[in-house]
């Protein structure tokens, strides 16, 4: 049986997120072979999770979305 999810990548898998116009955002993209919800999540370096996306449904195919380093519960 085939994976549900497959062909994820973040570019660039390092950002700085200071606004100075360099490496501030990543895009993570991914594919599904069937609908579902996705969460995308961030584990620290002492597994504290911070929240990105939580439960958002996805239909099949190839999905991309820009990360810019705010997650909660730290907000703008």
């Amino acid at each position: 049986m085939r994976p549900l999810l497959s062909g994820v990548s973040v570019r660039p898998d390092v950002i700085t997120p200071n606004a100075d116009g360099n490496q501030d955002v990543t895009r993570i993209t991914y594919t599904l072979r069937r609908p579902a919800s996705v969460s995308i999540y961030f584990l620290d370096a002492q597994g504290r999770r911070f929240d990105f996306r939580q439960e958002r449904p996805r239909d099949s195919g190839e999905h991309q979305v820009d990360f810019s380093g705010i997650v909660d519960p730290y907000r703008l």
